[in-house]
């Protein structure tokens, strides 16, 4: 499921992306009204979906040029095509891309929006995503979810140096001479935690 919430606490109908060649009108039965599917055998979002996404947004979110909206999303690369740029530009939506790796932290439908990962028959989906998105996209848990993340009300402080600690490791500066590494680093298995370490 592709959601969309606002800082606001609003949200617009889901998109969802079931596992399946077709999918049937009545497996509907239940959604909430404007939810829009796209059936894929992958049951991933993809860049044609995704700009089937957008046009979703769009309809709903009424961006203009005196209005334009920001989406905040991770930078997928199904998120990312000049079709994509190109329609997004012409419907005033300005997109803004975060690393994949830090979007758990930064986006806030991932902040507010908890995600069950409970295996369902195709058939319940809609139905449990009616009941469950009344229940949690309220206005509270998504306004939780922009401060939390620290967007709105903007704090640049809603981090501390603990949570970038694992970047550390990648954030040294470039040595001006890189001395001489083999073509090939030797590999030794350490059998007691069953991992590679390379030397």
């Amino acid at each position: 499921m592709a959601g969309f919430i606002n800082a606001l606490g609003n949200s617009i109908p889901p998109f969802l992306i079931p596992l399946r060649a077709n999918f049937c009108s009545h497996m509907l039965k239940g959604a909430p009204t404007g939810t829009k599917v796209n059936a894929n055998l992958s049951g991933w979002i993809n860049t044609e979906i995704f700009l089937k996404w957008l046009i979703h947004f769009v309809q709903y979110g009424h961006p203009s040029q005196h209005n334009p909206l920001l989406l905040i999303m991770n930078n997928h690369k199904s998120h990312i095509s000049i079709e994509l740029i190109n329609k997004a530009k012409k419907s005033s939506v300005v997109l803004l891309t975060l690393s994949p790796l830090c979007s758990h932290k930064l986006l806030p439908f991932d902040r507010s929006v908890p995600h069950p990962n409970t295996p369902m028959k195709i058939c319940e989906i809609s139905q449990n995503l009616g009941i469950a998105y009344a229940r949690v996209f309220t206005s509270q848990n998504i306004q939780n979810g922009f401060k939390e993340a620290g967007i709105f009300p903007y704090d640049p402080y809603v981090f501390s140096d603990i949570d970038f600690l694992c970047s550390y490791l990648s954030d040294w500066p470039i040595p001006a001479n890189i001395p001489y590494q083999p073509v090939c680093p030797a590999v030794f298995l350490n059998w007691s935690k069953k991992r590679f370490l390379s030397v």
